[in-house]
């Protein structure tokens, strides 16, 4: 029974097109990519777009790329946002069953509630660390790529370090080594 009135449902709208003259409304895609500024792909950021069809949104996945599928033909305004960054904003034409592109290279921004754009960490009062890719989230930075920290005499490498700012706490992860640096390396007599 409940399938008969689906199937009743839809032969009424498919009538009703018919008969009025009316198709479909046309529908088109918005694809592309997000990036940093050092090429690296950027999973989780909101790609929202306007126009038309009202507001559309997808996400980034762990290849950088996003679909927003099925949207009205027309102008849209398309933004990338993840906190930490500066949005980019473009603007693309949608045309019946083809796809446009929007592709996105994000900057480092302003964190949420923060004054000023961030800095590249450490900072004075926080051990050396470099590495190929940085990114914040919170209080804290997640390196990755051939991350090599030196503190306090020691030095650590490894493959990724999430570090928290507020405790001085560290997660490591990946291939992980580290020496005691020579120049800290003092020799105590064990009698006078």
């Amino acid at each position: 029974m409940k399938t008969m009135k689906i199937a009743l449902i839809v032969v009424a709208v498919v009538t009703s097109f018919v008969v009025l003259g009316q198709n479909p409304p046309a529908v088109g895609a918005i694809t592309g990519s997000v990036r940093d500024t050092s090429g690296n792909v950027m999973p989780g950021v909101t790609v929202t777009a306007v126009g038309p069809g009202g507001t559309a949104r997808a996400f980034s996945n762990e290849r950088g790329s996003y679909v927003i599928p099925n949207i009205q033909v027309g102008a849209y305004t398309v933004s990338a946002t993840l906190p930490g960054f500066q949005t980019e904003v473009s603007r693309v034409v949608v045309s019946a069953n083809i796809s446009a592109s929007a592709e996105f290279t994000l900057q480092l921004g302003q964190w949420p509630g923060t004054q000023g754009p961030l800095r590249p960490y450490p900072s004075p009062s926080n051990p050396n660390i470099q590495a190929d890719r940085q990114t914040r989230q919170g209080t804290t930075v997640q390196y990755r790529g051939n991350v090599v920290m030196t503190t306090n005499g020691m030095e650590l490498r490894a493959d990724e370090l999430g570090y928290d700012t507020n405790s001085g706490m560290g997660d490591v992860r990946g291939n992980v080594k580290f020496r005691v640096l020579p120049s800290t390396v003092r020799v105590v007599p064990l009698s006078n």
